[in-house]
């Protein structure tokens, strides 16, 4: 890499541009995918589920489509702010989530600084330091040896390099622009003296030997950033061409160091380790929440509110996101949208600190699961989406091994599906919908993913029509683990989903979930009518052959009185005398009741 600390003027190139920024862009993407095996093993924060380079991959690969998509009469600020959308948008995990909220700081601080031909060093600066404020702000429980450290160790450098250029100059004489090159080698550096002190920083850091996976992901943005004020790259990762070497390991015995002159190490000198105490989470719960309103107030304050009221139910809490800068110029109204990540033993409590704004994307996995799939950083075969209407389901079907997308205020749509198939991590993903609309937008999502193409896993389809055609199908999939499954311990819950032992039976897993879904018969009723109520129960016993064989499931709304559900239950057992009868919380305000049964 360039390393001059010359000072230049503000020709020659040293100017961040919209063509620099869509440099930097492909030349992240390609350091960040030939680093990803690497950053994917050494996760270790704040879980051990090996996927912080797939995360930053695919973070990053969604800002890149948006910048794509502008006119080539773009702006600066307008392309800056097209890629923290799209990252926005697209952020995957802890590390993507903050990597999204860095590079949206990153656009505000250098907006409405550049000239005619872009953005000087003092704006790039100024870029950095309020990327590393957000980044930092957006977390619950700041912790140092993260990510976050290395953000604000680029900023700090930068800025003291800025400083002490201006310190330099003598009174009354003119002052030289200090050069962009400059300013970004030293933010790089000031992030690699963060990434090497990670390992003293931060306990479960050091307990693996590691440095953290995140800081490196940052480092390597760094490094394409500083590279792309260089026309003549060709090639970022090729060593013979006296580029970037993607380091072999994270482990402290094999990190590759880079020396710091002083005044970097002296930047970092006064960060202060955040207290921090509370545990993760059995669940990871994210999702997107949007919000329209006209006071801009409001719209400023939802993160923070969003925060506090996260902080109660769980850990690793990061919420990004904002005002839609450009909406709100063009509109009386502003558009708010916010990534939120937790991890929490109560999902549906994190998801009700939403009530009252719009949600979209709502992922749950079991990182107890998740942290199992990827041992040893290994890519898992198979992994499984489960899709519901139903979030009284949602706990039970994540701890069968299925990453669970939960309707929102919308339909589930491709959008939802991409993400739950992207967060199983697997490399074929089965798509278990729960509606006829979600079904022909799974079926077009499969079709059109090109296998070895992109990080989007092949999939398959099993057309469930229901909450309760997936619950057969997961305990169909769950089942057919093998030996060695059993009970998970569920709290007392009541959906049969066993603990899944992966075995090597994929095709013969997925005709089980399709066959177990066709033998559903099911059928939806008013709880608050008896006259439905007992047509619905007879049209589903009537072609019932051997009552012990026989389950009746029903999934209860919360509007529907006990009493509804214990007649129906006696109605079947007199009708069908020893039929299983289950009796499910759907977790919706509704007096919907669903019946289904099927034979064993």
């Amino acid at each position: 890499m360039t390393t001059s600390d010359d000072v230049s003027s503000e020709g020659g190139g040293d100017l961040l541009t919209v063509a620099v920024v869509r440099t930097w862009v492909v030349l992240a993407m390609e350091l960040l995918t030939a680093a990803r095996p690497v950053i994917n093993e050494a996760n270790v924060f704040p879980v051990a589920d090996s996927d912080t380079g797939t995360n930053l991959c695919l973070t990053l690969g969604d800002g890149r489509d948006a910048l794509d998509a502008l006119g080539a009469t773009a702006g600066l600020d307008e392309a800056l702010r097209a890629l923290a959308r799209g990252a926005l948008m697209g952020a995957r995990g802890n590390s993507g989530i903050i990597l999204s909220e860095y590079l949206r700081g990153f656009a505000l601080g250098i907006a409405g600084r550049a000239g005619a031909g872009g953005a000087s060093a003092a704006a790039v600066v100024a870029g950095l330091v309020e990327a590393s404020r957000c980044a930092y702000d957006a977390v619950g429980r700041p912790r140092e040896g993260t990510i976050l450290t290395a953000a604000t160790g680029a900023a700090r450098a930068a800025a003291h390099a800025l400083e002490a250029h201006s310190a330099r100059v003598a009174p009354g004489a003119p002052s030289p622009v200090v050069g962009l090159h400059h300013v970004v080698d030293v933010a790089r550096a000031g992030a690699q003296v963060a990434l090497e002190r990670s390992v003293k920083e931060l306990d479960v850091l050091a307990a693996a030997g590691v440095l953290d996976a995140g800081a490196y992901g940052l480092v390597l943005i760094l490094d394409a950033l500083g590279l792309s004020l260089d026309a003549a790259s060709a090639s970022v990762v090729s060593e013979a061409a006296g580029r970037i070497t993607i380091m072999d390991s994270l482990a402290v015995a094999d990190a590759v160091t880079h020396p710091a002159d002083a005044q970097v190490a002296h930047a970092h000198a006064g960060v202060a380790q955040a207290d921090h105490t509370a545990s993760d989470g059995e669940f990871e719960v994210m999702f997107v929440v949007g919000h329209v309103g006209a006071d801009r107030q409001e719209i400023d304050t939802i993160a923070s509110t969003l925060r506090e009221r996260l902080i109660q139910v769980g850990d690793s809490v990061v919420v990004v996101g904002g005002a839609d800068e450009s909406a709100a110029a063009e509109s009386a109204e502003t558009n708010g949208t916010w990534q939120v990540h937790v991890h929490t033993d109560h999902p549906l409590a994190a998801l009700r600190v939403a009530d009252g704004w719009s949600q979209r994307q709502i992922v749950v996995r079991s990182l107890p699961n998740q942290v199992a799939a990827r041992a040893h950083g290994a890519q898992p075969p198979h992994g499984v989406v489960a899709c519901i209407a139903s979030p009284g389901l949602v706990t039970d079907l994540a701890r069968s091994g299925a990453v669970v997308v939960l309707r929102g205020t919308a339909p589930i749509g491709r959008d939802d599906l991409r993400r739950g198939a992207l967060e199983t991590t697997a490399a074929r993903v089965t798509l278990v919908p729960a509606d006829a609309s979600t079904v022909r937008q799974a079926l077009e999502l499969a079709g059109s993913v090109l296998p070895g193409h992109g990080l989007l896993p092949g999939m398959d389809v099993v057309e469930s029509v229901s909450d309760l055609h997936v619950v057969a199908a997961m305990s169909a999939w769950a089942t057919s683990q093998g030996p060695g499954a059993g009970e998970p311990d569920t709290g007392g819950a009541a959906v049969p989903v066993p603990v899944p032992v992966p075995v090597p039976a994929p095709s013969l897993r997925l005709a089980g979930m399709r066959t177990a879904v066709l033998a559903v018969r099911a059928v939806t009723v008013d709880g608050s009518d008896p006259a439905a109520l007992r047509a619905g129960l007879a049209e589903i016993l009537a072609d019932v052959r051997d009552g012990p064989a026989a389950v009746l499931t029903m999934l209860v709304g919360d509007l529907v009185p006990v009493q509804v559900t214990d007649d129906l239950a006696v109605a079947a057992a007199r009708r069908c005398p020893g039929i299983e009868i289950v009796v499910l919380s759907s977790g919706r305000r509704s007096a919907s009741l669903v019946m289904g049964v099927d034979e064993q």
